[in-house]
């Protein structure tokens, strides 16, 4: 029993002792009426993906309540090993926040104040926090969609950039991710090459079989398709500005996308011509209990990255990450660092870009070839109000699991409580 259950059991326990004490010893304890929840209104029943949000959040903390074995890679011990290593890129690692909130790490790349993060974790006003604790206000000077970087740049002159890897890691080489203290984040190795990455975004649409059109077959409950209102038999006639010729033609102009980007669909619906705006969204937007098995169990370890794909090339490791620690510097063993973390993709599938992209970027946006778009500001207010939006959630989930407990445990104690009285209305009984 948790410490949480005992306390609230024993404050029951002592107020229905004191209750009971009230009795004459010969007069039986009147039997408790049994109460039962008020049931939940109709207007706020769950829906499946607000309970598949629930059961996620519940396997979720009771896989973080398992202790780590000592020699695991995110044990505390095997994390120290890594403390010299990280001894001179400590002041090359930044805190990106978003008010308090941590949105993502940060790489610092000029003395004079620029930092590299991961461009779609920004959000709201972007704050840097250095490693000496101080904050400062930055402004976005340069954006990459392609790599999803952003280049950050703050009022200061004397910043620590970081030191490149001449060379990428070899497969099987320990890595470890730098972060605001004297220990890494997360350890891991390097586990494929470096490679290109193409990101699975879906319609949530199923095209009806061997028919010479892109006619809907299915439309998947919770998808993109469905929130924009797509319906089966709608014949799929333009995405963006390409007309479809064939079911194939919408797979490969999907295959071409990635997450968030805005796509207007036409459809044919019987005589009428319909158009929707669409945001993709990776997978399709579906919640985790329409995704496979496979999709589910890379959630079960932890949120994974908005955008975690289409990236021109990347090395992957096997570092478990939270999406906003992504952005800081992924270093080797001799402190150098070997790329920068641009997504959580799995559960032990984590990306980075390297020094061999990055540097040559970072040049053409420090000269400009990267403007950030005029309409940027108003996006990461939008984001940032989502952001608060998902935190609330996640703590009216949170709340509503520890008042069904809470509940639970009254219902246990109340049990407990009319069987104790039972056995001391037999004991007056049995009373010579």
């Amino acid at each position: 029993m948790r410490p949480t259950r005992i306390a609230l059991a024993t404050i029951l326990g002592c107020s229905i002792g004191a209750g009971a004490a009230c009795l004459r010893a010969d007069e039986p304890a009147p039997a408790p009426q049994a109460e039962r929840p008020a049931e939940r209104p109709k207007a706020e029943r769950r829906s499946p993906a607000q309970a598949a949000a629930h059961q996620l959040d519940m396997l979720r903390e009771r896989q973080a309540r398992q202790p780590l074995v000592p020699h695991a890679k995110q044990h505390e011990s095997v994390r120290k090993a890594f403390r010299e290593s990280l001894r001179h890129v400590r002041a090359g690692t930044v805190t990106v926040l978003d008010g308090d909130e941590q949105a993502a790490l940060g790489t610092v790349v000029g003395s004079d104040g620029l930092v590299l993060t991961k461009a779609s974790e920004l959000r709201g006003q972007p704050t840097i926090r250095l490693a000496d604790g101080t904050k400062h206000a930055a402004a976005v000077v340069g954006i990459s969609e392609e790599h999803d970087l952003a280049l950050l740049k703050i009022g200061r002159s004397d910043l620590q950039p970081v030191t490149w890897a001449a060379a990428e890691p070899a497969l099987g080489s320990w890595l470890a991710t730098a972060g605001s203290g004297e220990l890494p984040v997360a350890v891991g190795v390097a586990s494929v090459a470096t490679r290109p990455l193409r990101s699975r975004v879906l319609l949530g649409i199923a095209l009806r079989p061997e028919a010479d059109k892109a006619i809907v077959d299915k439309v998947f409950p919770g998808s993109t398709a469905a929130k924009i209102g797509l319906r089966p038999d709608d014949v799929v006639t333009r995405i963006a500005d390409r007309e479809i010729a064939a079911p194939a033609t919408v797979v490969e102009l999907l295959r071409d996308r990635q997450p968030g980007d805005t796509v207007q669909v036409a459809v044919r619906r019987g005589e009428e011509t319909l158009e929707f705006t669409a945001r993709l969204e990776a997978d399709g937007g579906l919640p985790p209990h329409r995704q496979d098995r496979l999709d589910r169990m890379n959630t079960l370890a932890g949120d994974l990255s908005a955008r975690r794909g289409n990236f021109p090339r990347a090395l992957q490791h096997d570092t478990v990450l939270k999406p906003e620690e992504c952005g800081g510097p992924l270093v080797n063993l001799d402190g150098e660092v070997v790329g920068i973390n641009i997504a959580r993709a799995g559960r032990i599938e984590s990306y980075a870009l390297t020094p061999a992209d990055i540097r040559p970027l970072l040049e053409e946006m420090q000269s400009g070839k990267h403007p950030p778009d005029e309409k940027l500001s108003h996006l990461l207010e939008g984001r940032g109000i989502d952001s608060r939006i998902e935190r609330q959630e996640k703590m009216l989930r949170a709340a509503e699991r520890a008042e069904a407990a809470a509940e639970r445990n009254r219902a246990d104690a109340a049990k407990a409580l009319e069987g104790m009285r039972r056995k001391r209305r037999e004991w007056v009984d049995r009373a010579p």
